[in-house]
């Protein structure tokens, strides 16, 4: 630089370079990042934080505030995390900063947050057959990270195509407490894409998925059955999607709330779901277990038998019930008669279950 005049008319330069080429908010932090050779950060209007070192590189977690260097526009807080002394054009450059993440704040700004997305969004998103250009674009309008952490549900109702609006709009406002979601209707099924970085893992976030959706809120509780789709990228969203919409054929109709199945703890059973229905209804215990759903009494009897091969306990099983240990004994030994299978052995357990697996993905084709 030959002289502060010049750098300073640069530095202009370089933000309004940005602002011209409609820079995302993210693309704004990497540069501020860059031009000041130290870390940036930027907080938006509804509370995501965004931060990167000189680098380019994304950091997580909370800066240091004693070593901020902060600018406001508005809502848009910016500010600068340098290690050393102040440098001569870190007001000037945050200034710049604050004001072009402010505009592109503005022009990327996410959908409202309290409504279902626009389907053709999350289309986008959820779609492996779109440039990858088009899918980042997409997630930016979403309000949701490409390069971030993220899982997709998918929701069916009783009925094919029962999956409403307000029903999915409450699950939404539900899964808003889990991190930043976003829902729509696609098809007969309702998608959430949900990204947060409050769990160390996908265990732990697809368990707050089920104690969050599954909770009842006001003495209702929202019957509906959920698949879990894997933990990816923003940008592999498509992968989590297909995932969660094949856990979701292993996910069997409950009378007394949701049914969650998770993509992860199906591992290999995943596989199932290729084997074509004609051969799963050609064994007769698989027959014999889709007849049951033909009356209210027969249902309850699947539900038993699911309990107990969960939990592997007649009382835990009627605890998850609500019905005595006594009465799921009784009907334990009406379904080991029908089925001429005995509970107490291994291999007819899995049989069991095997056939419960069977009967569902008969009952749920493609979904």
């Amino acid at each position: 630089m030959d002289s502060d005049a010049e750098a300073a008319l640069r530095v202009i330069d370089y933000f309004d370079a940005l602002a011209m080429r409609s820079a995302t908010a993210e693309m704004v932090v990497r540069g501020a990042a860059a031009i000041s050779e130290a870390a940036a950060g930027l907080r938006l209007p509804d509370g995501t934080t965004i931060r990167f070192d000189a680098t380019g590189a994304r950091l997580s977690g909370t800066a240091d505030r004693a070593k901020h260097l902060a600018y406001s526009a508005g809502d848009v807080h910016a500010w600068i995390e340098r290690d050393g002394p102040q440098q001569a054009l870190d007001e000037l450059i945050l200034e710049r900063f604050a004001l072009t993440a402010t505009s592109a704040a503005l022009q990327n700004a996410p959908i409202a947050t309290f409504e279902l997305s626009d389907p053709s969004f999350l289309e986008v998103v959820l779609s492996v057959s779109e440039p990858l250009a088009e899918r980042s674009v997409a997630l930016r309008r979403l309000g949701l990270f490409p390069d971030s952490e993220l899982l997709v549900l998918a929701i069916a109702g009783e009925a094919p195509g029962s999956v409403t609006e307000d029903r999915l709009g409450e699950l939404l406002r539900r899964s808003r407490s889990l991190g930043t979601a976003r829902a729509a209707q696609l098809g007969p099924l309702g998608a959430i894409a949900i990204q947060t970085q409050s769990f160390a893992d996908h265990t732990e976030a697809a368990l707050a998925v089920e104690i969050t959706l599954g909770e009842s809120r006001g003495g209702e509780q929202i019957s509906f059955r959920c698949g879990i789709g894997s933990t990816v990228k923003g940008l592999d969203a498509a992968a989590s999607w297909d995932s969660a919409r094949t856990a979701l054929r292993f996910a069997r109709w409950q009378s007394n709330g949701a049914s969650f199945a998770d993509s992860d703890k199906l591992g290999a059973i995943a596989a199932l779901a290729h084997v074509a229905s004609d051969r799963w209804t050609a064994d007769w215990r698989v027959r014999s277990l889709r007849e049951l759903t033909e009356t209210i009494s027969g249902k309850t009897d699947l539900e038993v038998l699911e309990s107990y091969l969960t939990h592997g306990s007649l009382r835990m099983a009627g605890n998850s019930l609500h019905m005595h240990h006594s009465s799921v004994a009784a009907r334990l030994a009406r379904l080991e008669e029908k089925l001429h299978l005995n509970f107490s052995m291994p291999a007819d357990v899995f049989q069991a279950r095997l056939c419960i697996y069977a009967a569902t993905l008969v009952e749920h084709p493609h979904e």
